[in-house]
């Protein structure tokens, strides 16, 4: 099982209800859509007698580059 935490950015918004599926895409997803719109998230593994292990993971996002018309060939 995982767990998704997140807060508004910066620990200064309101907290998010848990996250939890045992979906590792369906996580995937909650993370993005959290980070897209602003939110600080954490990630953890949820053991058998309870406990959370912190889980790091990297989120990568994409510039659009647009060019003048002018300088287009």
């Amino acid at each position: 099982m995982y767990r998704v935490k997140a807060q508004g950015y910066g620990g200064s918004g309101p907290s998010i209800k848990p996250f939890e599926s045992l979906d590792i895409n369906k996580i995937k997803c909650e993370i993005e859509d959290l980070l897209t719109s602003d939110h600080s998230v954490q990630l953890y593994k949820i053991e058998a007698d309870g406990s959370e292990i912190s889980i790091p993971f990297e989120y990568y996002t994409y510039t659009k580059c647009e060019i003048p018309k002018e300088f287009k060939e």
